[in-house]
């Protein structure tokens, strides 16, 4: 499997529902620390999709930051 890595300007993961897209959410953009973090994303992604609880982060990650012009930066990522 092959990917082309092609992060966002603050190198941050876009997770939640996309607004222009009824009933579709993504989870996308981890770079490396997906297969890390995968396990507890999909958890949470599966109970907001559920109608369980917003989950604050996923606010944070949205993809509407973009249109909104709220990039976001990651100082914990070298390179």
């Amino acid at each position: 499997m092959g990917r082309l890595l092609r992060p966002d300007p603050g190198r941050e993961p876009i997770v939640g529902p996309v607004d222009e897209i009824e009933g579709f959410y993504q989870a996308s953009g981890f770079m490396g620390h997906g297969f890390m973090m995968a396990p507890v994303i999909g958890k949470l992604l599966a109970q907001v999709v559920g109608g369980g609880p917003e989950v604050p982060i996923f606010d944070r990650w949205n993809l509407r930051r973009f249109k909104e012009g709220n990039l976001l930066s990651e100082a914990m990522i070298i390179g």
